[in-house]
């Protein structure tokens, strides 16, 4: 994503490919979605549009401005539904309720991610690096994002049932 959506200058050398017509896009489909409380599950990218829609902003590239040592990338080749990383869920979230999970291990495709929440949101899952991995928004029928590719890893009985709580959520609109 952009810097400049998120109020920043573009740091120069790190890894951001703008795409700005997206960007503009997506920012509008992800406001509209929480102002008319659509059930929204938000994933990798997701995450960070949502929390950019609603205020928040990004690291723009986590490994070049230091915030971690782990690779959150797939720059090195791996399989998209290898499992990287843990990452550690607030009991008391939906996400952790749905999936009935506090502890979960996750593959990871991403070089931005969350730097400051947006108020609409708040933190439900981070990784013991501390990069942020789940947020949420209490006062929404369903608005779970996650810094994850579940659909890579859909044969793992937890994420099942996030995919699941979703399509009930958004049956329950029509």
């Amino acid at each position: 994503m952009a810097p400049k959506e998120f109020g920043e200058e573009l740091i120069d050398g790190a890894n951001v490919v703008v795409q700005a017509d997206r960007d503009r896009m997506e920012l509008r489909l992800a406001r509209w979605a929480f102002a008319d409380d659509l059930p929204t599950l938000g994933i990798c990218r997701g995450q960070q549009v949502l929390n950019v829609a609603l205020g928040g902003s990004l690291y723009q590239d986590l490994r070049y401005q230091g915030v971690t040592t782990i690779d959150h990338s797939d720059a090195d080749g791996r399989a998209r539904n290898a499992l990287l990383h843990r990452v550690r869920l607030d009991p008391g979230s939906r996400l952790a309720q749905l999936i009935d999970e506090t502890s979960i291990e996750v593959n990871s495709m991403h070089h931005q991610a969350v730097k400051t929440v947006a108020k609409p949101l708040r933190v439900t899952g981070t990784a013991d690096d501390g990069v942020i991995e789940a947020l949420e928004s209490a006062d929404r029928r369903f608005l779970i994002a996650v810094q994850w590719h579940p659909e890579e890893i859909d044969e793992i009985p937890w994420v099942r049932r996030l995919f699941q709580g979703f399509a009930r959520a958004a049956q329950s609109t029509t």
